[in-house]
């Protein structure tokens, strides 16, 4: 079995059943946001609007004049089962519908189901097609191709689109009002690839997939955007990534050298660097085309000794800044530099993949490329004579010994974090900033082309500290994260969550001030164990969000929070002035080893969490990590199991109580997936720019897209990668019902309340439906009338400018019940059938009694009666205030009696004597006369017919019941003698077996046969010899005489016959026997 699954991201969503509250052609509906879809078996209808300002959103009003364009198109399954057995799951605590609509109470529904799944059996031979939503609010589609199906029977075609086609690997439509795009399916079976594609033809479009196990599922999904490796064909270790405004992904790392300056990572023609200048690696730098179908360049970045990138940040005009650690005195750095020379001293090195050394120390290096990967546009040294750029002390993950971030200010400062081991580290303008022993954490500040360094910031005490990440809030205000040992920080703490160290590793968050790196406010976060802060983002509000590890009795702060208490990994939440406002853990509920190391952090403008990490087992100095089998996962999760080496994505919702998805995602066996430290990135969309590092001996292993620039890993070890996973940023569902105790369908007058569940709405707001509207509060609604109340919310996200809306109808029974109806009977209809139409008032449910002991209790029903009399009662019912009526009509069913018959008279033999037409009949109202194939000018029921001469004469009636207007006919032939009836005798046959002219006698037919009385026929040979006598027009000479052949040649016939007038002829000549 296998499956094919697509997705589209909603706000509020469910499919409803047409149970006839809608007039259209199909099965189910589903609201899209702003779009419906509409489906049935064979068609998935689109109905696609424009999307208004947010503004307009709010209001649901359009500008004076202003036209709101659509689009509508249709995908077509092809030759599928049209009578699809569909089965459903609903919704749960979705509530319940009406639709009471107009005044035909065939469209009056209610108590109508909400599903979350719809799904259509054997659509085409053992596959089924799934309609449903995920738990994250995606809706999806699959195809289900069980042992037995064949994936090629699926196909479609799309009507109603302008331009439509194959884009790369993706489906791309073009319609008047957006682009809709089909991005590429990719298949799994459990946890192996089965490579699938779109495949066109025409305009016909189906799926072309690679062979798969017949007996295993397969899974096709098209949450991943790209996933390529670098063609390495050296070992080339995957770093850091990141994302172009345009959707473009950056990726670095290192290549191994192995003593040839260029032998396996490839360059592209232009690049900056085209090979290597010495060293056991290089940095490299590579970039990709927003689908990975393309590299765009791709270069290499170092001198004679080793280097290495680990945190990227596209720049302005899509330049790129590159922060990194370099051993090499030849670095490239550009002329106008901050510092040209690189600062040499104590040798140290670098543990990843081992250990990388700097025999002549390390500096740190920022480094900026422009757009084509050509050219520096700055590069600069940073550091000092003891080791810069290695968190040499703080490790605690593989990896994190090469961690760093990068940021760009408002006036387009670079600004940085790394660490230092060196006293003399320059610190520019920084407030009160020096180096404070062991190592110590900083923040820099370059100006935009890294010619002159603003300040840098040095964080640290009496041991070890590291700066991890910083981030600007939108209010433009610095904050930094990440760890200490030390026991004497010393910074300005003012009403903070934490003002003193914990215990042995604490986490950290500060704010600076951007302009000279001064600490305003400081406050750290942990527990008596180990802790560090590793990531942090800041929302729309100014609120501060941490990603970490801990060892410790983390403490869970706020209402009803997601999380595992007792996990390992951390996420707390912090206002602006450093006070504690939420905390929760996640992970498998023990602090004995860390579950994942993080990698990338981001909180949408919603406040939705999205976050990233990496397990694989692998030890550090300070403890070991392996990614476990039961991690918090969703039900739509990319992968749902792991091989212990392996990333993990995860979004939590803006108020921390929901967790929206989570996944696993990596190759299966054959070595774990990694990144060797660095950062990686999320878009603001919820899309994932991650770094890897994919090792194994399998060239295929990690997954890969279709139209990736480099599917396959070209070594057998470690491949530098890079993919994007979309996790789809930012909802908000109105989600109100009606609250216990009270009822959406009531007797007038009442009173109903609501209960609000809506998911990320900072308001939400009523329309009542008499146009009032008002925040929705703890309050009773009056219903303002009898019938149809509609109630109308408004989810507002004002920090995201988002809305969604949703109604209740509350049907209100107030009026006295009236039972009425009207029939038609159609006394023409040979069967009839009577059709009841209800025309009743304030009534829900009927009950009919059609007078010849059977009944109904649908609305308009019909019935087929005897010929008779019946009297007919109708009981209206209000089933929800109780009241009833009943009305009684008399019907009389009549039997139709119509007939039509026609006799003749004439005599065959008088000419003088009339032909007449006479007939009985029942019902008919006007005649049509025809002779011989000519309309006659007659029209009464009755014809007489003088003739002047004798012939055939065939006569047609066409009789019409114009009530009904049913139409008989009846023919009647005569034949009328005027001078006797002539018989003609051939003059030759040819009796050879033939069948053809093989008897000879008299060309007779049946009228000959009826009006000839006697005949007879002598034949003789040229001797006068009778060789056949016989009577009668059917009694014929075969040619033989005493059963002997005569011979060819000439015979004389003698032929005497009488006709039924009295008539009698003889015929007699010579007839030529012909053999």
């Amino acid at each position: 079995m296998f499956c094919l699954s697509f997705s589209a991201k909603a706000q509020h969503m469910a499919f409803v059943e047409n149970e006839g509250q809608w007039q259209g052609d199909f099965d189910y509906l589903l609201r899209n946001g702003s779009d419906f879809l509409f489906f049935k078996a064979d068609e998935v209808r689109v109905q696609l609007l424009e999307k208004h300002s947010a503004g307009e959103e709010i209001h649901h009003h359009q500008n004076s004049g202003e036209v709101l364009q659509g689009h509508v198109y249709s995908m077509q399954w092809l030759g599928v089962n049209q009578e699809a057995k569909v089965t459903r799951t609903i919704l749960e605590g979705a509530p319940y519908l009406n639709y009471l609509k107009g005044k035909n109470p065939d469209h009056w529904k209610s108590g109508l189901r909400q599903y979350q799944e719809i799904v259509y059996h054997n659509i085409y031979p053992n596959i089924d097609l799934r309609y449903y939503l995920s738990p994250a609010g995606v809706y999806k589609y699959d195809f289900i191709v069980r042992p037995g199906g064949n994936p090629n029977d699926i196909s479609w075609q799309f009507k109603g689109v302008e331009r439509y086609g194959l884009a790369g690997a993706d489906l791309a439509l073009i319609t008047s009002v957006k682009n809709v795009v089909y991005t590429a399916p990719l298949a799994f079976q459990g946890s192996d690839r089965i490579a699938a594609a779109f495949k066109q033809q025409g305009d016909i479009f189906t799926y072309a997939v690679a062979e798969y196990d017949l007996d295993r599922e397969l899974v096709i999904d098209p949450t991943l955007v790209f996933s390529t490796y670098s063609a390495s064909t050296d070992d080339n270790f995957g770093f850091t990534a990141t994302f172009g405004e345009d959707g473009s992904g950056y990726n670095a790392g290192i290549n191994y050298i192995y003593g040839n300056i260029n032998r396996g990572f490839p360059t592209t023609l232009g690049a900056f660097q085209d090979s290597s200048n010495g060293g056991v690696v290089d940095g490299v730098v590579a970039k990709y085309t927003a689908d990975g179908s393309q590299q765009i360049y791709a270069t290499f970045l170092g001198g004679s000794q080793n280097d290495v990138p680990f945190s990227l940040l596209e720049g302005p005009n899509k330049s790129l800044i590159i922060l990194g650690v370099t051993g090499s005195t030849n670095f490239p750095v550009t002329a106008n530099a901050y510092d040209t020379s690189f600062s040499a001293g104590v040798s140290s090195a670098l543990s990843i993949g081992g250990s990388l050394n700097f025999p002549l120390s390390s500096d740190i290096f920022i480094s900026i490329l422009d757009s084509t990967g050509g050219s520096l546009l700055g590069s600069t040294f940073l550091g000092d004579t003891a080791m810069d750029g290695v968190n040499d002390r703080l490790e605690f993950n593989y990896g994190d010994a090469a961690r760093g971030d990068l940021s760009i200010d408002s006036l387009g400062n670079i600004l940085g974090v790394s660490y230092t081991f060196s006293p003399n580290i320059p610190i520019g303008s920084a407030f009160s900033s020096s180096y404070q022993g062991e190592q110590d954490g900083m923040v820099f500040s370059f100006n935009s082309d890294l010619s002159q360094l603003n300040w840098n910031k040095i964080i640290g005490g009496n041991s070890n500290d590291a700066v991890f990440s910083l981030r600007f809030s939108p209010a433009n205000r610095l904050f930094i994260t990440g760890a200490t040992e030390s026991t004497n920080l010393s910074y300005p703490s003012t009403g903070v969550y934490q003002d003193s160290a914990n215990g042995k590793v604490d986490g950290f968050l500060a704010e600076l001030n951007p302009a000279n790196g001064e600490v305003l406010n400081f406050t750290f976060t942990g527990t008596s164990e180990h802790d560090v802060s590793y990531f942090l983002d800041i929302d729309q509000k100014e609120k501060i969000t941490l990603f970490g590890q801990t060892r410790g009795a983390w403490p869970q702060v706020g209402d009803s929070l997601w999380g595992q208490p007792g996990s390992a990994q951390f996420l707390q939440q912090f206002s602006p002035d450093l006070q504690l406002n939420l905390s929760t853990t996640f992970g498998v509920g023990t602090t004995l080893a860390t579950n994942i190391s993080p990698t990338a952090l981001m909180v949408s403008e919603c406040g939705d969490v999205f976050l990233s990490g990496w397990g694989a087992g692998y030890g550090s100095r300070r403890g070991a990590m392996a990614i476990p089998r039961n991690m918090p996962l969703t039900q739509d999760a990319w992968r749902d199991t792991t091989d212990f080496g392996d990333f993990y994505f995860l979004r939590l919702d803006a108020s921390w109580k929901r967790l929206e998805y989570a996944t696993y995602f990596g190759q299966f066996g054959n070595g774990p997936d990694h990144v060797d430290g660095g950062s990686s990135r999320f878009r603001k969309d919820g899309s994932i720019f991650q770094a890897v590092c994919s090792c194994g001996t399998d060239s295929s292993g990690f997954p890969t897209t279709v139209n990736a620039y480099a599917p396959k890993k070209m070594n057998r070890n470690c491949n530098m990668a890079i993919f994007r996973f979309d996790m789809e940023a930012d909802s908000i569902d109105a989600n109100v019902k009606v609250a216990t105790g009270y009822a959406d369908t009531v007797c007038f007058p009442s009173q109903v309340k609501f209960d609000d569940f809506s998911f990320n709405a900072d308001w939400v707001l009523v329309q009542s439906p008499n146009g009032i509207l008002d925040t929705l509060r703890n309050q009773l609604f009056n219903i303002v009338d009898s019938g149809l109340n509609r109630y109308t919310f408004y989810a507002l996200d004002t920090n995201c400018f988002l809305m969604d809306s949703s109604f209740i109808d509350i049907f209100s029974f107030g009026r006295e019940v009236q039972a009425d109806f009207s029939f038609d009977y159609d006394s023409c209809n040979q069967s009839a059938l009577v059709n009841f139409q209800n025309q009743s008032q304030g009534a829900a449910q009927y009950r009919w009694f059609f007078g010849d002991g059977d009944s109904a209790i649908s609305t308009n029903p019909s019935h087929t009666y005897s010929p008779g009399d019946y009297d007919i009662q109708l009981i209206a019912i209000d089933p929800i205030c109780g009241s009833t009526d009943t009305i009684r009509k008399s019907i009389s069913i009549v039997q139709s009696n119509l007939f039509l018959e026609m006799t003749s008279d004439f005599r065959p033999c008088d000419l003088s004597y009339p032909l007449s037409l006479r007939l009985a009949q029942n019902g008919f109202h006007r005649f049509e006369w025809y002779l011989n194939g000519q309309r006659l000018n007659e029209s009464a029921d009755s014809l007489i017919l003088n003739l002047n001469s004798g012939g055939l004469y065939e006569i047609r009636l066409v009789a019409t019941d114009t009530i009904c207007n049913l139409v008989l006919e009846r023919e009647e032939s005569a034949f009328i003698f005027d001078e006797g009836f002539n018989l003609e005798l051939p003059n030759i046959f040819s009796p050879n077996g033939d069948g053809l002219n093989d008897f000879y006698g008299a060309l007779a037919d049946e009228l000959s046969l009826d009006f000839v009385e006697n005949s007879s026929l002598e034949i003789r040979d040229r001797n006068g010899i009778l060789v056949f006598s016989g009577d009668g027009l059917e009694n014929l000479w075969d040619g033989k005489f005493n059963n002997l052949e005569m011979a060819s040649g000439v015979y004389f016939y003698l032929f005497n016959y009488q006709d039924i007038c009295g008539n009698i002829k003889d015929a007699k000549g010579f007839l030529h026997l012909q053999r």
